[in-house]
């Protein structure tokens, strides 16, 4: 049987080499715990501005299925005047915010823009802007949720187009 022998002193370092390669390796993985933490805190505001963004726009659709002639785009490419969906009773109403935002819950800020959109009569194709006359059955809504995260500004952008399929043709 071999036996090992220490010499005076072996076991502290032992102890200094164990200490030092903890040194090492502990840092960066709290480095990766925090990191980890902030990626999960982003994750769920984005995934919480989603459900807004995706909110008003469902709700300018109950809002069109209701009242289309309520609905008032704005006569731009790019929008200058927005709104916000709240509820009222049992109705979904559009407030109007100017250039504004709507402040939602937890630091989140939503915003509705409603533009027209122009179709060229003879292909009917969907122009940005330009002289085609405005269709008035089909909308274009965009809605934003901004947000700050660590003094970053994020946000989300949902774009979609409406369309009044009880107009008559």
């Amino acid at each position: 049987m071999n036996h090992v022998r220490h010499r005076p002193g072996s076991a502290l370092i032992e102890v200094i080499v164990a200490i030092s390669i903890a040194a090492l390796i502990i840092p960066p993985i709290f480095g990766l715990i925090q990191y980890a933490g902030r990626l999960s805190a982003n994750a769920k505001m984005r995934t919480r501005a989603v459900t807004y963004a995706k909110a008003a726009l469902e709700a300018v659709t109950a809002e069109k299925n209701l009242r289309w002639g309520d609905l008032t785009p704005v006569n731009v490419s790019t929008c200058t005047a927005y709104v916000y969906p709240i509820i009222s009773g049992s109705v979904w109403n559009l407030n109007p915010l100017g250039v504004g935002w709507e402040g939602l819950d937890n630091g989140l800020e939503g915003r509705l823009c409603l533009i027209q959109i122009r179709r060229n009569a003879t292909t009917g194709v969907i122009s940005p802007s330009g002289s085609e006359p405005v269709d008035p059955n089909i909308i274009q809504a965009i809605s934003q949720v901004r947000w700050d995260s660590g003094g970053v500004g994020k946000e989300v952008q949902l774009i979609t187009h409406i369309t009044n399929w009880h107009a008559a043709p």
